[in-house]
């Protein structure tokens, strides 16, 4: 017979937040969908991680006689970051844990505003992302079958502060609120644009080109040569020597 306890963690820093869409954690075809998330502990904190490892403890004691059978899973409550992520110093001091629920159990998601004593529900899944710090409502539990072991079951997540996102996701609601807001102190007042210069005046027109002088077949020179011999323009189109 399976046991199992029902608890709150401590406040951590969540990471990997898949709670508002169920996913597949590995083979796409056949792993069942499901919600999933870790808090990330200081290994510092270690008094107050105790009850967790206390239920853990307690699970083995009660259903598997005290020690966990050869392949067994979740034989460690947490993950050592320093081992899981040897290449981030940010993991070197910290402890994960890891939950998961399925697709058709959601978790509640809650979240404290300024102000409240009590959480609110989350009105945007971008308010808890990767990076944000809060508690989870987890179950402990041990199962039997084709597989036995200790599994941690994620019942509801309650965000308490913001932070930096993890792997330079996006932020909150709040955040980005809170931000606009900050920046708008002291800015200075908008101030009125100055009018637009008048456009320049549009340059004259060219004169129109005179009409060219066509001479006509019974002309026997140019016009210039008529016009330095004394003829004039009226005089050429009356005797017939260029087009009116």
């Amino acid at each position: 017979m399976s046991s199992s306890q029902r608890l709150v963690t401590p406040v951590g820093r969540l990471s990997y937040v898949h709670i508002f869409k169920p996913r597949r954690a590995g083979n796409a075809e056949t792993d069942n969908l499901k919600y999933s998330i870790a808090i990330i502990f200081n290994k510092a904190d270690s008094a107050a991680l105790e009850p967790l490892r206390k239920a853990h403890q307690a699970l083995i004691d009660a259903d598997f006689d005290g020690k966990l059978p050869y392949g067994a899973k979740g034989g460690e409550p947490f993950i050592d970051g320093a081992v899981r992520y040897p290449d981030e110093p940010y993991y070197a001091d910290k402890l994960i844990l890891q939950a998961s629920q399925n697709e058709d159990r959601p978790p509640q998601i809650t979240m404290m505003q300024d102000g409240s004593t009590l959480p609110v529900p989350v009105m945007s899944a971008s308010d808890v992302y990767s990076g944000c710090y809060g508690q989870l409502l987890l179950n402990c539990y041990s199962y039997f079958g084709g597989s036995k072991g200790i599994a941690w079951s994620l019942q509801a997540v309650n965000k308490t502060a913001d932070g930096e996102s993890l792997g330079g996701g996006g932020v909150s609601q709040t955040e980005a609120a809170n931000m606009f807001a900050n920046a708008l102190v002291g800015s200075p007042a908008p101030t009125a644009s100055a009018p637009a210069p008048a456009p320049a005046p549009a340059p004259p027109a060219a004169p129109a080109p005179k009409p060219a002088k066509v001479m006509t077949d019974a002309a026997e020179g140019t016009y210039d040569a008529y016009i330095a011999a004394g003829w004039t323009d009226a005089d050429l189109i009356a005797n017939g020597l260029m087009q009116a």
